[in-house]
């Protein structure tokens, strides 16, 4: 079945449904540590590593447009030799999770040719959380998807390499949203935060969501 996407302007036509959550399953240690590819949530490090062998990564990432209000503060944050990754030397990269309004394409490109991941945000970015949650997966497919086209199309930046993505608000749609990134090739959903209930709380190390 094929999703009809229309854009006037920067309207976009998508499904919407009824919000209906369903309580996900427990889960199961054992089950997952015979799978390489799974992980519970837990306060432990994962594969029996201790926390002071545990390594660190630093993700730096941006949301929303990318345009003259903003690409002359990324040039001097992440232009060539301006500042190195101390363990490889390498410079410093960020992800940029791009909607597509206000979204100056001929920028993206540019951080994208300086080895930046560049990554879908949605088309429209409705300012409305409940318009998030109640999205199907057609729905989701026709805004984060569609992006991807765009930057693909204005951008000039392979499909293949877009493989991550962020819905706006942090929103994330369930079932439906986690059925479009799986049918869509899409690697990764960077839109589930943690929140410690307070200070002294230990954080929790990232987990899959089988």
């Amino acid at each position: 079945m094929m999703t009809r996407l229309t854009i006037l302007g920067f309207g976009l036509f998508v499904s919407y449904c009824e919000l209906q959550l369903t309580r996900a399953d427990v889960c199961d240690v054992r089950t997952c540590d015979a799978n390489p590819n799974c992980s519970c949530m837990s306060m432990k490090p994962p594969a029996g590593l201790t926390m002071d062998t545990m390594p660190q990564f630093v993700m730096l990432t941006f949301d929303d447009a990318v345009n003259e209000g903003n690409i002359h503060f990324y040039r001097e944050l992440l232009g060539s030799g301006k500042r190195k990754n101390k363990a490889t030397g390498c410079d410093i990269t960020a992800t940029f999770f791009v909607s597509a309004e206000y979204l100056n394409y001929q920028h993206v490109h540019e951080l994208y040719t300086r080895r930046n991941e560049i990554a879908s945000h949605s088309i429209t970015h409705v300012p409305n959380q409940p318009y998030w949650q109640r999205l199907n997966a057609s729905g989701w497919k026709a805004e984060i998807v569609g992006e991807r086209d765009m930057l693909h199309h204005y951008g000039r930046i392979p499909a293949g390499d877009v493989v991550g993505m962020r819905a706006p608000f942090l929103e994330t749609g369930g079932d439906g949203s986690h059925v479009m990134l799986r049918d869509n090739g899409f690697l990764y959903d960077a839109s589930i935060p943690y929140r410690r209930p307070n200070r002294t709380s230990l954080p929790i190390y990232p987990y899959t969501l089988d």
